[in-house]
């Protein structure tokens, strides 16, 4: 089995890929990262069997209405979600199969009604209702309830502590954690009685939840495919409750600056994030460039170790993907990388 985190953001979304049967299944996938979730797919040769999100979100628009439309999927979400569209309806202790892959349900309401955790082999999914070190998502929100966040929390102690934590969002620096060690650090799991850990809620309350919110929720609710939708301001951090804020500034270069640096043929590097078929069918590569789709970049990264302390410019269609590049590499510790302003198609 292939497991990747796939988006280089807060949000995160999750993808199982059975490797023998070409089969995938992706966990609160975005919908303004769709079309690269198709194209991962489609150089695995891979077909997406089932998308499923943990909780009706309130932060980003959902993909998988429209992962659905595309692929004719399954979409799955606790029974007790508002989705309208969701054509698996799971409860507490179902295993969900899909071929040779198998999740366990865990309903684990508090951030919202619908919410579950997932367990797959040694990982479990926690969405938004806990997130590493900081606690877990806000319970002010549409069917939040402090009170079934308390039982919930009781019922995830007592799973196994080797289980890796896999979280819906990820505010601090910390990458990779068990669930034995939020067990030991997490303020959330240190509460003896209920009144205490609400107590700790209140006193750590974030500030009034904007307006946006409550549309991204009716938005999902709906089965919204479109991303113009609701207008969502970017790294806004909202759904956490008392986390800390970790933040990679995303750096751009104009066209005409990238043209005036490769006429002084200064020593940088262009890196070009489109495939093969985005090659054929639109502008060619720039000469000198290194082309490594952002499906292979994350897998890819020590062919570019030696370019770490260079200036690299990343290069795609028209900008997007060259932003989840450039917060894989930044993360991965490349000091000076850009983004082409507009894409290729603007230069």
């Amino acid at each position: 089995m292939y497991f990747e985190q796939l988006n280089p953001d807060d949000c995160m979304s999750y993808m199982i890929f059975d490797e023998k049967k070409k089969s995938a299944v992706i966990i609160d996938p975005k919908l303004d990262y769709v079309d690269f979730y198709l194209n991962l797919l489609e150089e695995k040769d891979g077909k997406l069997i089932m998308v499923i999100d943990t909780h009706t979100h309130a932060d980003h628009l959902s993909g998988a209405p429209l992962l659905v439309e595309k692929t004719n999927c399954t979409y799955a979400m606790h029974k007790n979600t508002e989705v309208s569209c969701v054509t698996l309806r799971v409860k507490d202790n179902d295993k969900i199969a899909i071929e040779d892959i198998e999740l366990k349900v865990i309903y684990t309401p508090g951030h919202t009604n619908d919410a579950i955790c997932l367990i797959f082999e040694d990982k479990i999914f926690t969405g938004d209702f806990l997130f590493l070190d900081e606690g877990g998502g806000r319970n002010d929100l549409p069917t939040g309830d402090m009170d079934k966040h308390w039982k919930s929390l009781k019922k995830v102690k007592k799973l196994p502590d080797y289980l890796i934590v896999c979280p819906g969002h990820n505010y601090t620096e910390a990458s990779v954690s068990t669930l034995w060690l939020q067990k030991q650090k997490n303020p959330y799991f240190k509460f003896k009685c209920r009144d205490d850990f609400k107590k700790y809620l209140n006193k750590n309350k974030p500030a009034e939840p904007p307006k946006w919110l409550f549309d991204v929720v009716n938005a999902n609710k709906m089965c919204n495919k479109d991303l113009s939708a609701v207008e969502i301001p970017s790294l806004d951090a909202v759904c956490q409750s008392a986390v800390k804020r970790y933040r990679q500034p995303l750096l751009f270069i104009t066209p005409e600056q990238l043209k005036e640096k490769i006429n002084k043929n200064e020593d940088i590097v262009i890196l070009d994030v489109r495939t093969q078929k985005e090659l054929i069918n639109g502008y060619p590569l720039l000469e000198g460039s290194i082309n490594i789709p952002l499906g292979q970049l994350s897998s890819s990264l020590d062919k570019l170790d030696k370019y770490k302390e260079k200036e690299i410019i990343i290069i795609c269609r028209r900008g997007f993907k060259s932003r989840m590049a450039s917060k894989l590499l930044t993360k991965a510790g490349f000091k000076k990388v850009y983004i082409l302003k507009g894409g290729i198609s603007s230069y």
